[in-house]
C-alpha cells in the first residue's frame, strides 16, 4: 500500500508517533499541498481539483493508495469526493491542540498528532 501525504506538513517533521502509525500503511509518499488563493473561482478550484486528482491516481497504477488530505476546505471536500468516487480512501489527521499564552496578544499553538479518521 502506498500512503500519500497531501498536506503543507512534509513527512519529515512529523512526530516519531505519527510517523510510526502511518508506516503501518505503507510507503510514504509526500505531494506539498498548493497554494490556493482565497479569490479563485469554483471552475478554478476544479481544474486544479483535476490536475492533483490525476496526479494522485498515477500511484495507484502501483498498488493500492490512501490519501492523507489536509488543506483548504472547499478544494479538499471537491478532490475528497472525487477521489472517493473512483474507490480511494481518504483520511484526516487529528490532534491534541496546545494553547500557551505567551502575552496579551501572541500566543503560541503546540498540535500533538493523535491518529488518522477517515473522511
Amino acid at each position: 500500500m502506498v500512503f500519500i501525504n497531501f498536506s503543507n506538513h512534509p513527512s519529515n517533521i512529523w512526530s516519531k508517533k505519527q510517523l510510526e502509525e502511518t508506516r503501518q500503511y505503507g510507503e510514504i509518499i509526500d505531494i506539498h499541498f498548493p497554494n490556493i488563493e482565497p479569490y479563485l473561482n469554483k471552475k478554478d478550484i476544479l481544474d486544479m481539483v483535476d490536475d492533483y486528482f490525476k496526479l494522485i491516481i498515477s500511484y495507484k497504477d502501483k498498488d493500492e493508495i490512501i490519501v492523507h488530505i489536509m488543506g483548504e476546505m472547499t478544494f479538499c471536500f471537491a478532490l475528497i469526493e472525487r477521489l472517493k468516487q473512483n474507490n480511494i480512501k481518504c483520511i484526516a489527521s487529528t490532534s491534541q491542540r496546545i494553547v500557551n499564552t505567551i502575552s496579551s496578544n501572541k500566543k503560541e499553538t503546540i498540535f500533538e498528532f493523535c491518529t488518522y479518521r477517515e473522511y
